[in-house]
Formats: structure tokens, C-alpha cells, sequence
């Protein structure tokens, strides 16, 4: 059924994910302007902050969320960005 709205709602989804991308990226911008997050390009750095969380709210991944290691491994996932990012 996922799949079958997804490829109804094509334009939607996207739509959806740009808006959530950008929000990574005004918080990316914002970290930079502070100096807390090393200068370079935010919506470059929004775009592949996304894709390497999509596990963890991508809805196709919802079962993997009842993991008991889930917490565990959005923690080693979310040290590497920010290691990335400071």
C-alpha cells in the first residue's frame, strides 16, 4: 500500500521532503552563523543529514523502529554527523 500511495503522490512526497530538508538546512545555517557548526555549504549538508537519518522516519523502516538496539544505533548515527558537522 506504501508504495502504491507513493507512486500516486510522487510530487507531494517530494514536496514534503524539500520542506523538511530545508528546515535541516535553516538549522544547519544557524550553527554555522554561530560558529557551532564548521562553514560549508548547508543544503548540501541538509540533503545528506536527511538521507543518512532516513531510517530512522523514512515509514518504510517503521518495524525497525521496535528494535531494542534502535536507540543505540540512532545515537552512532547522529555522533558521526555531528562529529561532521562541528
Amino acid at each position: 500500500m506504501y508504495a502504491a500511495v507513493t507512486l500516486e503522490a510522487e510530487e507531494l512526497i517530494k514536496v514534503h521532503v524539500d520542506g523538511l530538508v530545508r528546515q535541516i538546512e535553516s538549522i544547519l545555517e544557524y550553527g554555522i552563523e554561530t560558529k557551532e557548526f564548521k562553514p560549508g555549504n548547508a543544503a548540501n549538508k541538509a540533503r545528506a543529514f536527511f538521507l543518512a537519518t532516513s531510517s530512522f522516519h523514512h515509514p518504510a523502516h517503521a518495524p525497525e523502529w521496535k528494535a531494542p538496539e534502535i536507540d543505540k544505533t540512532f545515537d552512532a548515527v547522529w555522533r558521526l554527523l555531528l562529529s561532521g558537522l562541528q
